[in-house]
């Protein structure tokens, strides 16, 4: 890793979600690129992860609940405890949860209630169901 990677780390890893969507503006305006296209250029695998997940989360939290949601869910069989672990992280925020819903309903053009009865049965169904509605 260059020393400019290592400055990229640093930087995003210790600026608030506010900070980091300044940054991200301001070098779209600069540059006329976004800084997620820029990090997936120059960073790869883990690395690249990490960092566009905090970009994501920065720039557009509801957006960034709602795909990490719908990654739990997707493929072959749910990820139950990832599933779990977001679901209930986000429920305790009512305002989030909603803005969650509203978010997967644009971006996926499906209901998320509907979408974990699909995918989950009996007392768990009925536990990630009364989760979500909770943000109702």
């Amino acid at each position: 890793m260059g020393t400019d990677q290592v400055n990229v780390c640093s930087i995003l890893s210790s600026r608030s979600d506010g900070q980091i969507r300044a940054i991200a503006q301001g070098y779209s305006q600069r540059y006329h690129r976004s800084l997620a296209e820029v990090l997936r250029k120059n960073f790869s695998g883990h690395m690249q992860d990490a960092l566009l997940f905090m970009l994501e989360h920065a720039e557009d939290r509801a957006k960034h609940d709602a795909h990490m949601l719908d990654a739990a869910m997707k493929g072959m069989g749910t990820k139950d405890e990832l599933l779990v672990s977001r679901t209930v992280m986000i429920h305790w925020d009512k305002a989030r949860m909603g803005q969650c819903r509203a978010a997967y309903r644009h971006f996926f053009k499906k209901d998320l209630v509907q979408t974990i009865k699909g995918e989950t049965r009996g007392d768990y169904e009925r536990l990630m169901v009364a989760c979500v509605e909770s943000g109702m």
